[in-house]
């Protein structure tokens, strides 16, 4: 028991500390980061080797001093764990992205670099009303995705996984890039959420009973459709190597590749679970797209993107669909996302920027580096 009782303690203790805190810094040469008998250990070995000591006279005279140098890998802060290399990196990010509140009640944009590369309304509690019966019929397919919808509570990058290898060997930088993609991705959506507010599907109806809990925040713009569209958009650049190529995120919805129908199936399994309207992963799905084009624009790549999701006219319409548009009675189709328009239009969610981005040294660096992965 006692063997037992010390095993889980400093498996737990030193995992979760260094993946949370990063404050015990890098483990030791012996594994374990820190413990009280290695503390005691270390300053009984000191007090043993060196006893009093003078700096000055080390300084003087070169005594045992390895004089710092930079790092081999300070571009890309190789040398770092990567717990602090992914901090620095996501710091370094998201000071180019500024979500803003916009010039009527609720109204929301997000700046990169001077350029608005997304902007947004607030529907109505009539638009959401109106959005209710998808709820209902969606609910008829809880038994069928109870389990992915469970698992995605808390984890979408393993079903990404599952249409690529993605693990920690050959697509460690990959993997890396994507875990700042996402954690980009829940800061920016967290701050739409604020400004665009809106009340879940339970608030309007006992009726919906969600089989999973309800979040404390906003339903609109879906978080779990951002952060899937916005993997789906940059992992779509690697899978098809469109590295500075014609083709596009536009091409890419368009030929519904395989990481923009995963990013789909996650966000209706929210509305089927009872936690969201469609309209909230219409606007989520975009918001995603639109990040991620960013950061590939920050990257140094071209023919970055932007998008909008419009709902000015918040009224049933027959014929034609604007290609941004998605009306009150409207469902997150899988049609709306690659033919927006009408079956026979050529028209797009996403339009070119007026200028491309200037890209980041650093950024590029981690870029390049998850690109070189194969």
């Amino acid at each position: 028991m006692l063997t037992s009782g010390n095993g889980t303690g400093n498996g737990t203790g030193n995992g979760t500390g260094n993946g949370t805190g990063n404050g015990t810094g890098a483990p030791h040469a012996g594994g374990t980061s820190s413990s009280p008998l290695l503390n005691h250990a270390l300053t009984t070995t000191h007090d043993g080797l060196v006893g009093y000591w003078d700096p000055d006279h080390d300084l003087e005279n070169g005594r045992n001093l390895q004089p710092p140098t930079q790092p081999h890998e300070y571009g890309t802060l190789g040398y770092l764990t990567d717990g602090n290399r992914q901090s620095i990196a996501l710091g370094i990010l998201s000071s180019f992205f500024r979500v803003e509140a916009g010039d009527s009640e609720y109204a929301c944009r997000l700046m990169v670099q001077g350029q608005k590369v997304y902007h947004l309304q607030t529907p109505s509690l009539t638009y959401l009303g109106k959005q209710l019966i998808w709820v209902r019929n969606y609910a008829d397919l809880r038994s069928d995705r109870i389990a992915e919808i469970n698992t995605q509570i808390g984890d979408i990058k393993s079903f990404f996984g599952a249409i690529m290898r993605l693990d920690g060997t050959q697509r460690k930088r990959t993997l890396e890039f994507l875990h700042i993609v996402q954690q980009l991705t829940i800061q920016i959506e967290m701050q739409f959420k604020h400004y665009c507010w809106c009340p879940r599907p339970i608030q309007f109806s006992a009726n919906v009973t969600p089989i999973i809990q309800t979040p404390d925040h906003s339903s609109f713009p879906s978080g779990h459709a951002t952060e899937a569209f916005a993997i789906a958009t940059v992992l779509d650049h690697i899978l098809y190597d469109r590295a500075n190529s014609e083709t596009s995120t536009k091409h890419a919805l368009k030929d519904w590749t395989m990481p923009f129908r995963l990013a789909h199936r996650i966000a209706v399994n929210r509305t089927i679970a009872g936690v969201h309207f469609p309209v909230d992963s219409a606007a989520g799905a975009l918001l995603g797209c639109a990040i991620g084009n960013a950061v590939l624009g920050l990257c140094g790549e071209k023919n970055v993107q932007r998008t909008y999701l419009d709902m000015s006219d918040q009224t049933d319409r027959d014929g034609d669909i604007g290609p941004n548009k998605f009306h009150q009675g409207q469902d997150f189709t899988t049609t709306w996302l690659r033919k927006p328009g009408g079956e026979d239009g050529n028209q797009s969610h996403l339009e070119r920027m007026d200028r491309e981005f200037e890209g980041d040294p650093f950024l590029k660096s981690l870029w390049v580096r998850a690109g070189e992965e194969k």
